[in-house]
């Protein structure tokens, strides 16, 4: 019985670590024109759904269902120089991406009005999917 308590309890436990996910599309290129305008620098000035990803706490600000959506073209320009190479793979250089910003806030009312607030914010790649290595 001790046993089994022993594995709920590093499982609980296991279930609060959180590690920073560092390869996704907004870690590399921002969420939002504005917030990759700013160097991902948007932390304070997230009034909208994008605040989702620069900070969650910014949501509570809106009184109403908030939706937006944006257009995120991304055309990276990246040349390499392999003429002095010690690898026989072959450089891969990322291409043209476009993708559509969706986001909706939810502020809960009631007994907890402006402190709580749920959202979704996603990125829909149109052309195809960006793959970061």
């Amino acid at each position: 019985m001790l046993h089994r308590h022993a594995r709920v309890a590093l499982v609980a436990l296991l279930s609060l670590v959180s590690m920073p996910s560092v390869a996704s599309v907004f870690d590399t290129y921002g969420f939002g024109a504005r917030g990759t305008a700013l160097g991902n620098a948007q932390t304070a000035s997230s009034e909208d759904f994008y605040g989702l990803y620069y900070n969650p706490a910014t949501l509570t600000v809106r009184k109403r269902v908030h939706f937006g959506f944006g257009v995120g073209l991304i055309l990276p320009k990246l040349k390499i120089n392999r003429s002095n190479a010690q690898s026989e793979i072959p450089s891969l250089v990322p291409g043209l991406n476009l993708g559509v910003h969706l986001g909706v806030v939810f502020p809960i009312g009631g007994l907890i009005q402006n402190k709580l607030a749920i959202g979704i914010g996603v990125f829909l790649p149109t052309i195809r999917l960006t793959r970061l290595e």
